[in-house]
């Protein structure tokens, strides 16, 4: 009796929060949090569904069902009807408060109100994401006890989570308006960078080639002067001393034109 009493308070929980989600989808620029929030919110009906089959399940075919604790699934559905119960009081105070809707029937609601609720919002995302986790191993204990990983409530798995996976898209394409602005500053600053970044290389490259340049020309140069000074050293033997000052100024002025014309 208490396994059937528990799949009714989760059916009517999972009621509350579709009923909630679909609500707070129609709000305009709602941020990113929040809509995490929906996302988590979708994943944990979907595994409250699994949950409430498992028990209808149990209940069908067996009266008193011992290997269930009873404990654990009233722990469960009291903290679901907790969250839901939130959740759908967050839903109608955010519709309350808002400026009213736009030209496509999306709620504006104040920027100061989001500031304000942040919190709430994000320790209930917390709690969402622990009862999944707790719903998860209450099901595989379920599975476990009866027997049950190849029966027709596996089978359902696949249509529950399919069902929730495009729950998410939906939500995530609702959430595309928000997401479009955002995406359209990453992509301007990322085109900037990459401007700078081949401007950078670019002006690299050619201070590099031209400080080759002038290395090669460096050493040019420096092999004429040593050329031209061992010219200058075999000009000056000891034998030419008498014809110094004539042939140095000779010598002077060649070593001179091959310097400048190396350059």
């Amino acid at each position: 009796m208490e396994v059937a009493a528990a799949a009714i308070a989760f059916t009517q929980g999972i009621g509350m929060i579709a009923t909630g989600i679909r609500t707070l989808h129609s709000i305009r620029q709602a941020p990113t949090e929040f809509m995490d929030l929906l996302n988590h919110l979708s994943t944990l009906n979907g595994r409250t569904e699994l949950l409430r089959r498992a028990l209808g399940s149990l209940g069908a075919v067996h009266s008193n069902v011992p290997e269930v604790d009873l404990d654990t699934i009233n722990n469960l559905k009291l903290q679901f009807e907790g969250i839901s119960s939130q959740f759908n009081e967050i839903a109608r105070n955010f519709i309350s408060k808002s400026k009213g809707q736009d030209d496509q029937g999306r709620y504006r609601i104040p920027r100061i109100m989001w500031q304000r609720e942040q919190s709430n919002l994000m320790r209930l995302r917390e709690r969402v994401r622990q009862l999944s986790s707790e719903m998860t191993d209450c099901l595989a204990a379920i599975n476990t006890s009866q027997g049950m990983r190849q029966t027709g409530l596996m089978l359902d798995v696949r249509a529950v989570m399919e069902q929730s996976f495009t729950d998410i898209t939906s939500q995530i394409q609702d959430g595309s308006t928000l997401a479009e602005h955002t995406h359209e500053s990453i992509n301007h600053i990322m085109q900037q960078n990459e401007s700078q970044t081949a401007l950078l290389h670019s002006t690299l490259a050619s201070h590099q080639e031209t400080g080759a340049t002038i290395s090669r020309r460096l050493d040019v140069f420096e092999t004429r002067v040593e050329t031209q000074l061992s010219r200058v050293m075999a000009q000056l033997s000891p034998d030419q001393h008498s014809n110094g000052a004539p042939q140095g100024s000779r010598i002077r002025v060649q070593f001179d034109k091959t310097v400048i014309s190396g350059g």
